[in-house]
């Protein structure tokens, strides 16, 4: 079925500075490649998160210093900055842990010092 909403009429001279801004070393925030997060716990927390009916995206500033971790539930949203990949695995098991509890399932939770 084809849809009868029209076209999204752009802003040229918008579209034109976000691509310019986009093709700017500035768009590629440095650093983040480089962290060492728990990728299995992360991909686990989604799919928590998910099982819950809520959405999750991930940002990062336009500085490029931090990471935005948004969690949608319902018509609620509520948004973090972490700022190095400790601050995201213990806001990843803080999200996991509030999933599980609302999925009824509790796990262990480990969490990494500072150094490991």
């Amino acid at each position: 079925m084809p849809r009868k909403r029209t076209q999204f009429d752009a802003n040229p001279a918008g579209c034109a500075k976000a691509a310019e801004w986009y093709a700017s070393s500035n768009s590629h925030p440095e650093g983040i490649v480089d962290w060492d997060c728990k990728t299995a716990k992360l991909g686990e927390t989604i799919l928590n998160i998910l099982a819950c009916g809520s959405a999750v995206m991930f940002g990062v500033t336009r500085d490029g210093s931090s990471v935005s971790v948004t969690i949608y539930q319902g018509e609620g949203k509520k948004r973090e900055y972490v700022n190095d990949s400790i601050e995201l695995d213990d806001l990843v098991d803080t999200i996991n842990d509030q999933a599980l509890k609302h999925l009824g399932r509790r796990g262990l939770t480990e969490i990494r010092a500072a150094g490991d």
